[in-house]
């Protein structure tokens, strides 16, 4: 069943089952939103108006993030299991993480996964999807797993120059043609592997 509600950062969405899927839809109209789940596993954000910040450090058991909308938007601190996707939005989404704190050496180095589904890139920036890395603290992304999926060809922006971000390697995956523009200082020294992609 579903309810809609205005939420501030005082409260609590607690659902005692982990063996469903549940999804919350959040309309973001600028500023910060905060909000605790336990064990709602997807989340729809949609960037409606004004400057968009989603701090979703409380959201435990969140598996997937969808992000859409008509203004920019910045998720903060996603769980690492989630997948972000970027779906028919054509602006830039900032992933923001305080600190990428695994190492591979010791078998726990940091992985995230977004897809990008109905992402292009036109004249304007209001046609333009993109996705911007960034972390709080000096640390290093191992590796970044873009999954594109759709029915037509996705084409975005990748910005990864955030001075405390290194990034190691990219994955494109996924079964639908992907075109990543990259700037040529942000990829020296990274690894793009686009083999596993059908």
């Amino acid at each position: 069943n579903g309810m809609t509600a205005t939420m501030s950062a005082n409260d609590v969405l607690l659902d005692g089952s982990t063996t469903d899927s549940d999804t919350i839809n959040i309309t973001a109209t600028g500023g910060g939103t905060a909000i605790t789940t336990l064990n709602i596993e997807n989340a729809v954000l949609t960037a409606s108006t004004g400057v968009v910040n989603l701090d979703a450090s409380a959201m435990t058991g969140l598996t997937s993030l969808s992000v859409s909308g008509s203004v920019a938007a910045t998720v903060d601190n996603v769980a690492s299991a989630a997948t972000i996707t970027s779906q028919d939005y054509t602006r830039v989404l900032t992933i923001d993480d305080t600190n990428y704190d695994g190492t591979a050496a010791l078998g726990t180095a940091d992985v995230l996964n977004v897809a990008v589904s109905g992402a292009s890139y036109g004249s304007s920036a209001a046609t333009r999807s993109g996705i911007t890395l960034v972390t709080d603290n000096a640390s290093t992304l191992e590796t970044l797993n873009v999954t594109s999926s759709g029915a037509t060809a996705n084409e975005f922006a990748l910005d990864a120059s955030n001075a405390n971000l290194t990034l190691s390697t990219v994955n494109m995956l996924g079964a639908t043609d992907l075109t990543m523009r990259v700037s040529h200082n942000d990829i020296t020294g990274i690894t793009i592997a686009g083999g596993d992609a059908t």
